[in-house]
């Protein structure tokens, strides 16, 4: 948590924003007024409940309870 360090910002084959972090992949979920962006585990329509909140390229939580591996 922080300076985004180990987490690589990039897009997704679709142009959609994504967060590379140990071999998991987020995709952005939802952007808030206040510049928090909610980003959910790609396998969070399987039941994963990792995500992540960032303002900007900084992230401010990350829930890394993954149920599956990269």
């Amino acid at each position: 948590v922080g300076d985004a360090q180990g987490y690589m910002f990039s897009t997704s084959i679709r142009g959609r924003p994504v967060i590379l972090h140990e071999g998991f992949k987020f995709v952005k979920h939802c952007e808030k007024r206040s510049g928090r962006t909610r980003w959910r585990c790609c396998q969070s329509y399987r039941g994963c409940k990792a995500s992540m909140i960032t303002i900007g390229k900084m992230i401010v939580k990350h829930l890394t309870d993954h149920t599956h591996l990269p």
